[in-house]
């Protein structure tokens, strides 16, 4: 969509120029707010720190939206709107809440409770994530301006997230090539263009969003304070070669190397699909199974004793017990198998932080983030997930 603006757009337009003028105050307001409470709570010179890289993150994201305003155009009827809107507002505020977690990475790593804000800030943007959207859907407000914001936001708090992963020691410095696959990207497109290379549009694809939106939980799970190596090392492995397949495989369309449109690459595709999604997932399926009743089965005192010691008594040792069997037999016959190994995920990895990182948990929880990605696979009883997994919030499978 061209970002420009018509003679009959013109008050609209002024209107959202104000807008985005209350939007720099209130970014103004938040800042120092947080820098005030960061002097009184942690430092001076800690909230000084945090403020110029907040500052930063800020300006970019301010210049980015006035850059985009004319695309604040509504998709429905291609009317420029003259406000934000409640979906394009989250989305900012999603953007706050990101230049405060970015100010984390020129500080020391937190204590006690200190330690939880990284994660609570940049879990919030990821449930931010889903409701943006589903707002601008519901009241008919979705634009081009809030569809770039959603795609360089995701992008930016993922890059964000991956760095305070490796300052905190939790993801290998490799994994920072994880963080900035979009702009790599982008860049190799730029460098397509300066060429005079064709740079072909992307396809529509089912699996981009929800690889892209695993990833994104990973990395919110992955700042919580009690996940820690190695189990965010192989959890990282896991959901990078995915990401990585996605972005190979969209580089090789716009690139020209592959043809969307050919039959011969839509045979490679199918295959692909059907291996990845129907055979490939019985491996971990059956790996959940065996690894959960090994466990299961094992001396019950010795895995009371760990989780009462980190989580609470027996009533709790009990009800994780009783989660991870009923997973395990969702997952065994096929039955919403993926919401099964989500659910699995939290109090296996409550099991791993009170008993540690042992072979057969770490095993369990591979084949458990495996399934996640990619389903139960043949002879599946029920799996409404793949009906609903490529979608937007706040749309339908007919759509």
């Amino acid at each position: 969509m061209p970002a420009e603006v018509f003679p009959g757009d013109a008050l609209a337009m002024r209107r959202l120029r104000e807008r985005w003028f209350s939007l720099a105050a209130i970014d103004a307001s938040v800042l120092i707010i947080g820098v005030t409470f960061l002097r009184n709570a942690w430092s001076e010179a800690a909230a000084l720190r945090w403020s110029l890289l907040a500052s930063l993150l800020l300006i970019y994201q301010l210049a980015f939206v006035w850059h985009r305003l004319p695309r604040n155009i509504r998709r429905l009827d291609g009317q420029l709107l003259p406000v934000f809107g409640l979906g394009n507002g989250l989305t900012l505020f999603r953007g706050v809440l990101l230049a405060a977690l970015g100010g984390f990475l020129v500080l020391p790593l937190p204590q006690g409770g200190w330690a939880w804000i990284p994660a609570i800030l940049y879990t919030c943007t990821d449930v931010g994530d889903y409701f943006d959207g589903l707002l601008a859907r519901l009241r008919h407000e979705e634009t081009y301006l809030g569809e770039d914001l959603d795609i360089e936001f995701d992008a930016l708090g993922l890059l964000l997230a991956v760095c305070l992963g490796v300052a905190y020691g939790k993801l290998p410095i490799w994994y920072l090539g994880i963080g900035v696959t979009r702009y790599a990207f982008l860049a190799g497109q730029w460098l397509l263009r300066r060429s005079g290379k064709l740079v072909l549009a992307l396809p529509p694809s089912q699996t981009r969003r929800p690889i892209a939106g695993l990833t994104m939980g990973f990395a919110s799970a992955m700042l919580w304070p009690i996940v820690r190596p190695p189990a965010t090392t192989l959890a990282g492995w896991i959901f990078a070669v995915p990401l990585l397949l996605s972005f190979g495989r969209d580089w090789l369309v716009v690139s020209g190397v592959l043809h969307a449109g050919e039959a011969r690459y839509l045979r490679w595709r199918w295959r692909a699909k059907r291996l990845a999604f129907t055979w490939l997932p019985l491996f971990p399926r059956a790996g959940i199974v065996v690894c959960g009743a090994a466990f299961l089965l094992a001396d019950d005192s010795i895995a009371q004793a760990g989780l009462s010691m980190s989580w609470g008594n027996g009533n709790v040792h009990a009800a994780f017990r009783l989660i991870e069997i009923v997973c395990v037999l969702f997952i065994a016959f096929g039955c919403a198998g993926r919401l099964a190994a989500f659910v699995l995920l939290f109090p296996l990895g409550l099991t791993i932080a009170g008993l540690g990182p042992t072979p057969l948990l770490l095993a369990w929880l591979a084949a458990a983030l495996l399934v996640l990605l990619l389903g139960t696979g043949a002879a599946s009883l029920w799996q409404p997930e793949t009906k609903t997994s490529g979608l937007r919030s706040g749309t339908s499978p007919a759509a």
